[in-house]
């Protein structure tokens, strides 16, 4: 994707990608510009507080997060 190029791929229009928890702690998601995607945690990425963190980052410098494939479960209180 980044070899090719984004807005080559979406025409400018923002990507939904989805991110591993790997990738979330890692700040793999700092690779693109903000506008340009929605950064999709995986349902199988437990929320722990690194996560939380991360994502916390990530709406403050501007991104989007979309939770993919989410089922309410008690212990996310």
């Amino acid at each position: 994707v980044l070899g090719i190029g984004l807005d080559r791929l979406t025409l400018g229009k923002r990507a939904f990608v989805n991110f591993n928890r790997e990738f979330i702690v890692e700040g793999q998601w700092e690779l693109f510009e903000p506008g340009s995607v929605v950064v999709e945690v995986l349902e199988t990425v437990d929320p722990d507080e690194l996560v939380v963190e991360q994502c916390r980052k990530m709406v403050q410098r501007g991104y989007a997060v979309a939770l993919d494939d989410f089922e309410y479960d008690p212990r996310w209180e």
